[in-house]
């Protein structure tokens, strides 16, 4: 969009809001324009654009320009107004105000550019937008309409100043979407993301697991893991296309339970956050497991691993989720008996 449609949009979207008197204008601009000798313009395009603009904001007053401003200068946004829920759905919400923010300052939205810049910063896919007098409220939701975060303003000067922001977030602190069953490793609702630009393309990548949770805006998005034989390693990888974290696990001389909890969720939207589950992986290049298990401090098995391989593969790995806490040790299932393997 040109910067002289940008112009026109906000005027006549401000223009419905503002009461000129349209016969006193007349006489006001003919009076003005009768003291000044008449120029010939020669000025560009943009130039004309921003002359009727002030123009415009003298015949209807600051409240024009400071309406049509944040329009004008913010880029074009992907974020739809409107369609956002007044009340929150989440099952827990947390709430940061200025004080606040002296530990977590994840979320900072501003309104310099106007709350659909504000939206589309944060990647929303909605935004609902409120103002009176000197309060303004901006609702990020998701692309079903839910309300993922409301942020409040108090109006400072020209501008408005953060006051408080309110977020979803998962259960004990965590940033995970609340579902039945957690331990579960594979896909979901959401379609998971191509391995293409993840682990590279084939049939060599198996899908690990892709599961839902809340990013610093309260908004629900989701990462999908990836595992593929990349030579004789095994790569894995996290997230997302353009925001990723990567792992290789080598054929040690030991065998060991890689310890990939930092992985587990995204680390950008993870901080300050609890991750109650602990991630673990068992490279097996020579297959010789049978099977891998968790067990707790009494020596009880807890949660047995998920074994992943394709056709490609000439090994196998075992992925193993389980709540960190009740994790003593991994072992491993041989032809010779059960064998504890150390946590890397």
């Amino acid at each position: 969009m040109s910067v002289e449609d940008r112009v026109t949009r906000a005027l006549h979207d401000e223009a419905g809001r503002v009461d000129v008197d349209v016969p006193r204008l007349h006489a006001a601009t003919l009076a003005r324009t009768s003291q000044r000798r008449r120029r010939r313009w020669t000025g560009p395009v943009v130039a004309a654009a921003a002359l009727l603009l002030v123009v415009a904001g003298i015949a209807a007053g600051p409240r024009l320009l400071e309406a049509a401003l944040p329009h004008l200068l913010a880029p074009v946004t992907t974020s739809k107004a409107g369609g956002v829920s007044a009340e929150f759905t989440c099952p827990r919400t947390v709430t940061v105000d200025r004080q606040g923010r002296r530990t977590d300052d994840s979320f900072l939205p501003g309104l310099r550019g106007g709350p659909a810049y504000a939206a589309d910063q944060e990647g929303a896919p909605r935004y609902a937008y409120t103002s009176s007098g000197d309060r303004a409220v901006l609702r990020l939701g998701n692309a079903d309409g839910t309300l993922a975060s409301t942020a409040t303003f108090r109006r400072d000067g020209i501008g408005w100043d953060l006051v408080s922001t309110t977020k979803c977030a998962g259960e004990d602190g965590s940033i995970l979407v609340p579902e039945d069953n957690p331990l579960r490793l594979g896909q979901r609702a959401a379609t998971p993301y191509p391995p293409d630009d993840m682990v590279g393309s084939g049939d060599g990548a198996v899908l690990v697991d892709d599961r839902s949770y809340y990013d610093v805006a309260g908004l629900v998005r989701h990462r999908t893991m990836w595992a593929a034989p990349c030579g004789a390693s095994l790569c894995l990888a996290s997230g997302k296309p353009t925001s990723m974290v990567t792992a290789q696990l080598r054929d040690g001389a030991r065998p060991v339970a890689e310890d990939l909890s930092s992985m587990f969720l995204p680390p950008d939207d993870s901080v300050g956050r609890k991750n109650p589950y602990g991630f673990w992986v068992v490279y097996d290049p020579q297959r010789t497991y049978t099977g891998v298990a968790a067990r707790n401090a009494e020596g009880h098995r807890t949660v047995d691993a998920v074994r992943i391989g394709g056709p490609d593969w000439s090994g196998q790995a075992f992925a193993l989720l389980a709540p960190k806490r009740s994790v003593a040790d991994v072992v491993v299932d041989t032809p010779d008996g059960p064998r504890v393997l150390p946590i890397g």
